[in-house]
């Protein structure tokens, strides 16, 4: 059985359903609204036949792959940057909750936007 993803009509739904996982993790104060929120992202798996919702969780795998690799990119462009400055990368002591959260989700932003 050969099966092909590439132009799955699915695509957009395991997407969509990896950036709401994503977000979710993000924005989620405490661990009753996190699970809120990952119940929510995952109820289209639910309402789906098994053979969709395996490629949808197939997509959403594969988004998650991007981000995670684009993500380490970044991360490790910017610790080189950062020492090539003569600066020793950390989290500054003074950093407050939400200003990191606001840094977070700015960071979500530009990697969403940067790959739509």
């Amino acid at each position: 059985m050969n099966i092909d993803l590439r132009d799955d009509p699915e695509i957009p739904v395991g997407r969509e359903l990896m950036e709401e996982l994503v977000v979710a993790h993000m924005v989620a104060h405490d661990e009753e609204e996190l699970l809120h929120l990952v119940r929510h992202s995952i109820d289209v798996l639910f309402s789906s036949p098994p053979e969709r919702a395996v490629r949808i969780m197939t997509h959403a795998a594969y988004r998650g792959q991007d981000l995670i690799v684009r993500l380490l990119d970044l991360a490790t462009s910017q610790h080189l940057a950062l020492l090539d400055a003569g600066m020793r990368p950390g989290i500054p002591a003074g950093l407050d909750e939400e200003r990191e959260r606001a840094a977070r989700l700015d960071l979500w932003a530009q990697l969403r936007e940067d790959q739509i």
